[in-house]
């Protein structure tokens, strides 16, 4: 039976080898390409920096810094579970980047809670967490 089987591997005909190396550079394109727009859609969009600077967030992102009060944010949302996460502040009026900042917190081990750094943030800005209220 084995026997058999290796007479026919070598009476076989041969395999062209675009019919290997074609789908491999397709899969890996696609790989490639998505990897590309989850990486534009979620961590691009995000400021370099968010720091409080007394009654403003002082925000920079490519190169450019704004300085907005810490009163015109209306809501913080983050998307806990995910690596990285990522934090928007929502503001009421338009900005220097739009009316939502996005931001990365520092890095911690994957978990369902909020991070740590939202509770301090909320108690400074005057604002609710959504579970409390």
């Amino acid at each position: 039976m084995v026997l058999l089987a290796i007479l026919g591997a070598i009476l076989a005909p041969p395999v062209p080898p675009w019919s290997v190396i074609v789908p491999a550079v397709v899969i890996v394109t696609m790989v490639a390409l998505t990897y590309f727009s989850l990486y534009r859609a979620l961590i691009y969009p995000t400021a370099d920096r968010v720091a409080l600077d007394g009654d403003f967030l002082r925000v920079t992102k490519g190169g450019q810094e704004a300085l907005i009060p810490v009163g015109s944010v209306r809501a913080i949302r983050s998307r806990a579970g995910l690596s990285p996460e990522i934090i928007n502040l929502d503001l009421a009026a338009e900005s220097e980047f739009g009316r939502s900042i996005a931001f990365i917190p520092p890095s911690r081990l994957p978990s369902p809670r909020e991070h740590p750094i939202l509770a301090p943030l909320r108690a400074k800005l005057g604002l609710v967490s959504p579970r409390a209220g």
